[in-house]
């Protein structure tokens, strides 16, 4: 390799050139590291005195409720003169009412 010899007040020095290996390469980051995080931050709020409490899935539906829904529901049905029965009202209205 091309090495030079100097001297200066008596020491010895050898200046290397730099190889193509020795020299700092600068590598770009890549793009998913370049793009920010995004953190999703949720309120809560108090609830107000005019909503409705959440229903749970255990709470039992009246059968009046029930009975009102199907009763509807078979007023539409032979409305739009399609088939079915009242039994099978009063199971739509039981689906619909568990949602």
């Amino acid at each position: 390799m091309g090495t030079k010899s100097t001297t200066t007040k008596g020491v010895t020095a050898k200046a290397v050139k730099p190889t193509p290996a020795s020299k700092s390469v600068v590598k770009p980051a890549p793009r998913a590291a370049a793009k920010a995080k995004v953190e999703v931050i949720t309120r809560t709020t108090k609830p107000s005195d005019t909503a409705k409490p959440a229903r749970t899935k255990s709470a039992a539906i009246s059968h009046e409720t029930v009975a009102t829904r199907a009763y509807y529901i078979g007023q539409n049905r032979l409305a739009d003169d399609l088939p079915g029965d009242p039994q099978s009202d009063w199971l739509e209205a039981e689906r619909q009412l568990r949602k």
